[in-house]
């Protein structure tokens, strides 16, 4: 930019008066100020909008800032609050599992309860259940007791009520010992691991009993060998320790132990029965030999219920009731004798499977007609 050119006339301090000196002061001075007065003017129309810029430019600085804070602060606020939403959530979640767990423990007790010695609650998680019994006792008669059969009547020379005897005398003597074996087993451990009070807890019992069921079958092995030791210490006939002997027999045995195990271990145990069956005393003789054997080794001791080896009659028949037994291979108003044993869901509870008898229609048996005695 052009500087403005300014002339002055410089004045002889010298050749004037001292008032003169002092007008000249005066009009250099005034000269000076209007040399620099233009500039100055120009200075200040720049300056004013300088600043002015710089006050828009401090403006927006200033709001941002403010706007930076309070954004800050809405985010400290938000933190809190997420925090708190957090810690929220946790207790919900933990509440929750809670609940579940509450819910859970609470339907295993209601089941516990409603299960515990009732046979109208049926647990389909079970494998061994009642209606599954069922069927392995058909099974059982179809298969293994027919196999049996062939075998006992050929070591029987033909005899067939002596052979049916036999093997109806054999699953029931083996379901008597596996009841008596898993009361006995309750007992103790009823007297041994729960106070008083704790016998009729449904919640602590049922659980016990259910695991009691499910590894009982670990000791099938053990109940054929007890059986056949007992049954061949009170045998009065010959015949009975070759019976024992035969595989046939042995494996009839051993499918009859896991059965009554299984039935024995149920809850309620499942019942079976020979309606029309003289009680000639036999499986009272059994747990009468178990218990003694159990304290002092086996004893066969003479009672003087029963006649060794011969034939005891059993008063009038009953009427066949055909809601309850199947014919076998006779037919009749009157049962003869009973073949199989009809099963119950528990004692005194539905029928779960019909047993086997002979008819005929005579109401009183002959004397020389009579149920196989082959124990002492």
């Amino acid at each position: 930019m052009d500087q403005p050119s300014y002339t002055y006339h410089a004045v002889d301090v010298e050749e004037v008066t001292l008032g003169e000196k002092e007008n000249a002061r005066m009009v250099q001075s005034r000269n000076i100020c209007e040399y620099f007065k233009k500039p100055l003017r120009m200075i200040s129309y720049l300056f004013v909008p300088i600043w002015d810029f710089i006050m828009f430019l401090k403006r927006p600085f200033t709001s941002s800032s403010k706007q930076l804070s309070d954004r800050e602060t809405y985010v400290t606020q938000l933190e809190h609050r997420l925090a708190h939403l957090q810690n929220v959530q946790d207790e919900l979640r933990r509440a929750t599992l809670e609940k579940e767990d509450l819910q859970t423990r609470l339907s295993a007790v209601m089941s516990s309860k409603l299960r515990d010695n009732n046979p109208n609650i049926a647990d389909l998680s079970d494998q061994f259940r009642p209606t599954k019994l069922a069927e392995m006792f058909s099974e059982l008669y179809d298969n293994q007791w027919t196999t049996a059969y062939s075998t006992v009547n050929r070591i029987m020379y033909g005899a067939e009520r002596e052979t049916i005897d036999f093997l109806l005398d054999m699953f029931m003597i083996t379901n008597v010992f596996c009841y008596a074996e898993i009361e006995d087993s309750w007992q103790y451990l009823t007297r041994w691991f729960l106070v008083e009070e704790d016998k009729n807890d449904a919640i602590l019992t049922k659980p016990l009993k259910d695991r009691r069921k499910r590894g009982i079958l670990k000791h099938v092995n053990y109940c054929p060998q007890q059986i056949e030791q007992i049954v061949a210490s009170i045998g009065a006939d010959d015949r009975v320790s070759h019976l024992l002997s035969n595989d046939d027999v042995k494996a009839y045995l051993l499918e009859c132990a896991r059965l009554c195990l299984l039935m024995a271990a149920s809850d309620p145990p499942v019942f079976v029965e020979c309606p029309g069956r003289p009680d000639l005393g036999l499986e009272e003789r059994v747990l009468d030999v178990k218990q003694r054997k159990s304290s002092h080794g086996i004893s066969a001791r003479q009672t003087g219920r029963n006649t060794n080896g011969q034939k005891r009659t059993s008063g009038a028949r009953i009427q066949f009731n055909k809601a309850i037994f199947k014919e076998y291979t006779t037919r009749g108003a009157f049962l003869e004798y009973v073949v199989w044993p009809v099963m119950y869901v528990n004692k005194g509870g539905n029928m779960l499977s019909r047993g086997v008898a002979q008819g005929t229609g005579e109401k009183t048996p002959p004397l020389e007609n009579g149920p196989w005695i082959w124990w002492k």
